[in-house]
């Protein structure tokens, strides 16, 4: 069943207010987990409805980059800045998070187990934009067992090192080929992961979209919101607790904030 049948079976339409997709969130739980025993679903907000799942690696724009040189060149030259950084690097899955953390692209995508986080994320930035933004729903269990063949049902970077250390490969790592995306959970060693209640998909060597995997279609779901109410969300979000801080949870946040809130109060 692909998405689209999925969404037209299930009367899954775009929302046009907070309750209303709090309402699809909870029909989707259902419909997944009928007893309430499973793993609970991951969120990822997109600005955009089209966008695809895909890390930043491997899109268009960075085809040309080999992520070992990047790895490298990046361990090499940040030492300096450390001082700075959310914290010190000790392995090389430390590294690697680092690396994204500081928008370096990789294979992670970023998802958090809030819907409304999610939520947040998608409608962050959609001014001047014309087309609907997006929450993607995902089973995260169903994607390890499904796709990556693992029994796990949420892999971890400070547990289980040996079931996922082809995906940081040397050149040229044979197993590296035969590791499909998988669902990981990292060490909380970041405010913003925290605050974000952040968890990540990681791709192997195939650059196909998570949303392409037809043994997902019905483990993974796109929810798009009403672009026309979205300034209406994003004040519901407000009252929900939901804003610039709580992902954020920097002075730089602080500061956008009040801007604007400032700027565009009544």
């Amino acid at each position: 069943m692909n998405p689209k049948t999925f969404r037209q079976k299930n009367n899954i339409q775009p929302v046009d207010s907070l309750s209303a997709f709090l309402s699809e969130i909870d029909r989707i739980v259902k419909l997944w987990n009928p007893e309430g025993k499973e793993h609970n679903p991951w969120f990822r907000g997109h600005s955009l409805s089209s966008w695809k799942l895909t890390p930043k690696i491997y899109r268009p724009e960075f085809e040309d980059i080999k992520e070992d040189d990047l790895r490298w060149e990046f361990r090499h030259l940040a030492w300096p800045y450390l001082s700075s950084a959310a914290w010190e690097p000790k392995t090389e899955w430390d590294w690697y998070f680092l690396m994204e953390h500081y928008g370096l692209p990789t294979r992670l995508l970023d998802w958090t187990e809030s819907a409304l986080v999610a939520l947040y994320f998608g409608l962050r930035n959609t001014k001047d934009k014309k087309e609907n933004p997006a929450v993607w729903v995902l089973n995260p269990k169903e994607l390890n067992q499904k796709l990556a063949k693992k029994d796990y049902l949420i892999l971890s970077t400070f547990r289980d090192t040996k079931e996922i250390s082809c995906y940081l490969p040397e050149i040229d790592s044979r197993l590296f080929r035969t590791c499909y995306p998988i669902a990981i959970q990292p060490e909380l060693r970041s405010f913003r992961i925290a605050a974000q209640q952040g968890v990540f998909t990681l791709h192997g060597s195939d650059k196909q979209a998570l949303n392409d995997y037809p043994i997902l279609n019905q483990h993974l779901v796109k929810i798009e919101i009403l672009r026309s109410e979205d300034s209406v969300i994003r004040e519901q979000l407000l009252v929900a607790g939901i804003g610039e801080t709580t992902v954020f949870p920097e002075l730089s946040a602080l500061a956008k904030e009040l801007i604007d809130y400032y700027q565009y109060k009544p």
